[in-house]
């Protein structure tokens, strides 16, 4: 799985909460800061849509070829499926 929009999601969060302090600590220019949390709002919406895309993909092997080091390995894997 791709852990790029698990990383991005997190890394917009920790600007919300950034923002969000500088908003309460800065009135005057708190329609500046809720501007910009609104566009990562955006984002961090594209990035979860995006990782559930991925997470609900199944990931079937068409055609594989396993080589397993000994015969002793390949029997424990055919017992275990």
């Amino acid at each position: 799985m791709n852990l790029r929009h698990l990383v991005n999601i997190q890394t917009d969060m920790k600007k919300v909460v950034n923002l969000k302090e500088k908003a309460m600590n800065d009135p005057e220019n708190s329609g500046i800061y809720e501007r910009k949390m609104w566009h990562l709002y955006k984002n961090l919406t594209r990035e979860k849509s995006g990782y559930l895309d991925l997470k609900n993909v199944e990931n079937d092997a068409i055609c594989a070829f396993v080589t397993f080091r000994s015969m002793k390995g390949a029997r424990y894997c055919l017992e275990a499926h």
